[in-house]
């Protein structure tokens, strides 16, 4: 009758206070009682207008309503009661766990009520330590949390796996190089860090080792357990083998392009060491590699180097109009040539594929890749079809 006579004349409903409870849009209340304001702290006015669903506790309105804040939380902030729920919450700037009680000299591990409601609860400091906090060890953030001190990189032996590093460019070890590695710390339970022979072996009482560089304390971070290679494929502006070897701090005894001249090529290996796919001099030359003896040995790559699996690789990579040259000039080796035939368009004669000062040859110097090459004269003449043979052939004079 009231909302038929209230929507007849165009008239607000006045109503009497039900005691019952609503969703509060004013004010920091998630729910309100209804009843007038100058009652008490809980009551949030009186309802005025038709279609506000009513509830019969705070505790309903806040299940049915807020169903994403926690309820305790909730009830506490809709009653305006400053009783503290004893709920755990994380405080990132801290690394650590607070707990929602007064803050005293006395109760160290209290950090007061949250300022956002929706923060979500915990009811122990080990909980809220293992949800929130992963890249901090469960003991020493649970620690902290009940003794109100905040974890520090010493203190914390990180997870002890693989993560991006700052600049994304390579992965690290999320431990701090500078400590001994302690019974029980978390980079045990991660092995092998390295794979294959590259592998390190970790015990007590060892140092961490350099791959190690600090513990971080992002909440976005991700980790990558003991593989490398899949970190590396997280960063995929990076080739995979170049990010692995920077990573893991070892040579690829792979090639790549020499930054210092681009059209040849240098071998990934260090000085005097004889690898499982590439030998160096103690002068920094490759030997015993029928492919590529000869070239020039470097310990340093960037993010931006890419590797190859051969000098032939490499080099038709980076000098594909002319590999050949590439390859020789990276061996420190004169290429010698085929001896066929191919058309130097500069002379409009046919030329041999070789190099030769001898007067009365027909060397024209090495080919390059997009020159076609005939195994006779007379099969190149045949593309200047237009020229006589004593005129087609080239000869030095």
């Amino acid at each position: 009758g009231a909302c038929i006579a209230g929507s007849q004349q165009g008239l607000t409903i006045s109503t009497v206070a039900t005691d019952k409870w609503y969703v509060s849009t004013s004010g920091d209340q998630p729910c309100a009682k209804d009843c007038d304001t100058s009652g008490n702290a809980e009551c949030g006015g009186i309802v005025s207008k038709t279609g506000v669903r009513l509830y019969d506790s705070a505790d309903d309105c806040c299940d049915q309503s807020y169903s994403w804040l926690n309820k305790d939380l909730c009830i506490k902030e809709s009653e305006n009661v400053d009783a503290p729920t004893d709920l755990w919450y994380v405080d990132y700037g801290a690394n650590a766990c607070k707990k929602d009680c007064t803050v005293s000299s006395s109760n160290l591990e209290c950090g007061g009520r949250p300022d956002d409601i929706s923060t979500p609860m915990y009811d122990s400091s080990d909980t809220c330590c293992s949800s929130k906090l992963n890249w901090v060890d469960k003991d020493t953030c649970v620690a902290a949390s009940e003794s109100g001190t905040d974890p520090t990189d010493a203190d914390s032996p990180g997870t002890g796996q693989w993560r991006k590093d700052s600049t994304w460019n390579k992965c690290v070890l999320d431990c701090s190089s500078s400590n001994t590695i302690a019974t029980g710390d978390p980079i045990l339970t991660v092995q092998p860090l390295l794979p294959n022979a590259l592998a390190i072996t970790l015990a007590d009482t060892e140092s961490y080792p350099g791959q190690c560089d600090g513990v971080i304390s992002d909440s976005s971070a991700v980790f990558y357990g003991n593989s490398v290679s899949n970190c590396c494929k997280s960063i995929n502006w990076v080739q995979e083998e170049t990010c692995v070897s920077l990573s893991l701090g070892v040579v690829s005894q792979k090639f790549f392009a020499n930054p210092s001249d681009r059209t040849t090529c240098l071998a990934h290996q260090d000085d005097g060491t004889d690898g499982t796919t590439i030998d160096c001099t103690s002068a920094g030359i490759v030997q015993n590699h029928a492919a590529a003896n000869g070239v020039e040995c470097a310990d340093t790559i960037t993010a931006n180097t890419k590797l190859y699996d051969s000098l032939e690789d490499c080099c038709e990579g980076n000098v594909n109009w002319d590999s050949d040259t590439c390859i020789h000039q990276s061996k420190g080796t004169e290429a010698t040539g085929t001896n066929e035939y191919y058309v130097d368009w500069s002379l409009s004669q046919c030329v041999q594929d070789c190099v030769s000062d001898d007067a009365n040859t027909s060397c024209g110097g090495i080919a390059k890749a997009w020159d076609k090459l005939y195994s006779t004269a007379t099969a190149c003449c045949a593309r200047l079809s237009w020229l006589s043979r004593s005129k087609c052939v080239y000869y030095k004079s």
